[in-house]
């Protein structure tokens, strides 16, 4: 490859990812420092390039000030290959921040709170991320983040699929529906919003090891807790991380506003936390949003019992009036069933009536086992994984590619 392409030279190599490289540039036009993502010729077909133009496009109509910028593209084949202008991150990404450790509860509160709001933006307009992760969070010289990579955004609106049979995105930060080919919205970015969270403050994932036990405890295990990771954690962050990464979407926070706004509530003391969530919750279109809580994994037997979530005593109340008038209901039908014998054993020289033997509640109870996901130890073809077998699919990853493939193998 020459030193120059148009007119930006060449200064380094920054990275590389499945699609192309990343390079370091300069623009001799406008004489400053640029990042220069480039499509390798491997990637020239199919939906490789589909997707570089799609992030292009992506980039240049959101318009975000978490979001790094698009200075330029060129999108066409020809001499050059297809690449993207960018703005030249010089504080790495945040992969390379955590390497070092858990962050500061403010520093990952401000990471947060710049990458939630670019979420939100995309998700206003339809946009659900679908790789959502450190290495594709960048940091600026100052340190404030920017969301990067749009490259296998989901557009609602658009009509062709990125991907044919495909399932785009990093197994370690995917959301339980992502991993099973379901339908994804904005909530899918939240879970993986969540993971990210999860380990900035702890330094680690929640789940880990090969990628058969990372499938299996996105799906099935509970979120580990950060306080006995991180013992300065609270429990009310505890909550908020549980929250943001349940295995429901509908469990799960609607904005990543609401994420950032309560995480750092909860940073400061569980009255602000109480106050934030409230305040959210009133606000909120679906008030449901807020009344979901985790509790943490942990002995409570001598602990007190933990503040009403919001709506609680209202609901309460409303129990012990239907409990009553379903009493007062049994009590007339016996009297009236009482009385109605009485007059037939008058009138008919009834003796008695043997009662009939009705099952118990836990007799007429069906326990439902719910199958689990087995996993065959085999390998298709040399560097090729298994990751999830279904009933009628499989997920295999090859490299950085997952792939869906049914059972009928088309």
């Amino acid at each position: 490859m020459s030193q120059k392409i148009d007119r930006y030279e060449i200064r380094g190599k920054i990275g590389e990812g499945a699609m192309g490289e990343v390079f370091q540039a300069y623009d001799t036009q406008t004489e400053r420092d640029v990042a220069i993502k480039m499509l390798s010729a491997r990637s020239l077909q199919g939906d490789h390039l589909k997707r570089f133009k799609r992030e292009a496009r992506t980039i240049a109509n959101l318009e975000h000030p978490s979001v790094v910028p698009l200075y330029d593209f060129h999108l066409t084949e020809g001499e050059e290959p297809p690449f993207l202008v960018m703005r030249h991150m010089t504080g790495g990404t945040l992969a390379d921040k955590i390497r070092n450790g858990p962050l500061p509860m403010d520093e990952a509160y401000q990471i947060l709170r710049r990458i939630g709001e670019a979420l939100d933006a995309a998700h206003s307009r339809g946009l659900v991320h679908r790789d959502l992760k450190p290495a594709n969070i960048l940091l600026d010289q100052d340190g404030y983040a920017y969301l990067a990579d749009f490259g296998v955004v989901k557009d609602d609106m658009a009509a062709e699929s990125l991907t044919s049979g495909g399932q785009p995105g990093t197994i370690p930060y995917m959301s339980p529906e992502q991993i099973k080919g379901e339908t994804l919205d904005n909530r899918s970015d939240i879970y993986s919003l969540g993971v990210v969270v999860f380990e900035m403050l702890t330094g680690k994932l929640p789940f880990a090891g090969n990628l058969n036990t990372i499938v299996q405890g996105h799906i099935h295990e509970p979120v580990p807790s950060v306080f006995t990771i991180v013992d300065h954690l609270s429990e009310e962050v505890d909550e908020v991380l549980r929250k943001a990464m349940a295995k429901e979407p509908t469990a799960r926070f609607r904005k990543a506003s609401h994420l950032s706004r309560l995480l750092e509530a909860a940073s400061q003391s569980p009255s602000a936390y109480l106050s934030t969530r409230d305040a959210l919750a009133n606000s909120a279109d679906d008030e449901s949003e807020f009344r979901l809580a985790y509790p943490p994994i942990k002995d409570v037997s001598d602990t007190a019992p933990s503040p009403l979530l919001p709506g609680t005593v209202k609901s309460s109340e409303t129990r012990r009036w239907q409990l009553l008038a379903a009493g007062l209901t049994a009590v007339l039908l016996v009297f009236f069933a009482w009385f109605g014998l009485t007059q037939v054993n008058q009138d008919q020289g009834v003796v008695a009536i043997n009662p009939t033997s009705v099952p118990t509640a836990t007799e007429i109870v069906e326990t439902v086992s719910i199958p689990t996901i087995e996993i065959p130890e085999q390998t298709p073809i040399p560097d090729t994984i298994l990751v999830l077998q279904e009933a009628s699919s499989a997920i295999w990853q090859s490299g950085d590619e997952v792939e869906r493939i049914p059972e009928d193998g088309r």
